[in-house]
């Protein structure tokens, strides 16, 4: 592989800004999706109509996690050729340097006593530039709270090492590993909080990151019956 043509600060600037842009739609759609998991379930359980034992409800369960888990398995990848949240802060920590408070204060140069006490909050008192102990422990704190659904994705979703076989024979792969949508939420959680920072410190005075706000009732839905009592009569005489 040829190596890369080296890149002015600017350019590494522009690039991690870029890269935020990529990690906000995925973090959107993280954020999204786990409201609208928790929802659905929250309609189940209080209705004992519906509130029985169903494998839609298994499938639900099973599309909502896998996917979950892999959105933020690929959030937190580090390899080389990864562009997401996880490989950014590794880029970030090796030329920490170019978050400075110098910079910082530019970005802010309508109101610098508010910047001041910005870069100390979201950096810390008296320090001239971002520290890499600071990122370690973003990087830490996104592994440690994500390190279960991590192993799930990489272990029973993408390469199926998990599976084991029951007294008959067959194949069982664990559908969550002892996960919930606790662990989920909780894992978003930090992984906004983390970009908050970033996304602050490179992009100035910017509103925290929040998740898309739907414009109309989407659970709407479920107060209308998915199937007509004509159509459901006849598709019980024929056996369907």
């Amino acid at each position: 592989m040829l190596p890369k043509p080296n890149l002015t600060n600017v350019e590494v600037i522009r690039n991690w800004k870029g890269r935020l842009e990529l990690i906000e739609r995925e973090l959107d759609d993280l954020v999204l999706h786990i409201r609208l998991f928790k929802r659905v379930a929250e309609i189940v359980e209080r209705n004992s109509k519906i509130n029985k034992p169903n494998h839609f409800y298994r499938f639900l369960d099973w599309a909502f996690n896998q996917a979950t888990a892999m959105s933020i398995r690929r959030l937190m990848g580090t390899k080389p050729d990864e562009r997401l949240l996880g490989k950014l802060l590794y880029d970030i920590k090796a030329n920490c340097h170019l978050i400075s408070r110098k910079r910082f204060l530019a970005i802010w140069s309508n109101d610098p006593e508010s910047a001041t006490r910005a870069f100390s909050d979201l950096c810390g008192d008296g320090v001239d530039c971002l520290q890499k102990c600071l990122v370690q422990k973003d990087i830490e704190r996104i592994g440690q709270v994500c390190k279960e659904i991590n192993r799930y994705a990489t272990q029973w979703v993408a390469h199926d090492l998990g599976s084991k076989k029951n007294s008959c024979g067959r194949l069982v792969r664990p559908e969550t590993v002892g996960l919930n949508l606790a662990n989920f939420e909780d894992a978003a959680s930090v992984l906004v909080e983390v970009f908050n920072r970033y996304n602050q410190l490179l992009g100035g005075p910017k509103v925290a990151f929040e998740s898309m706000v739907f414009t109309y009732k989407w659970d709407d839905i479920f107060k209308t019956p998915w199937i007509e009592a004509k159509t459901a009569g006849r598709n019980a005489r024929h056996g369907d």
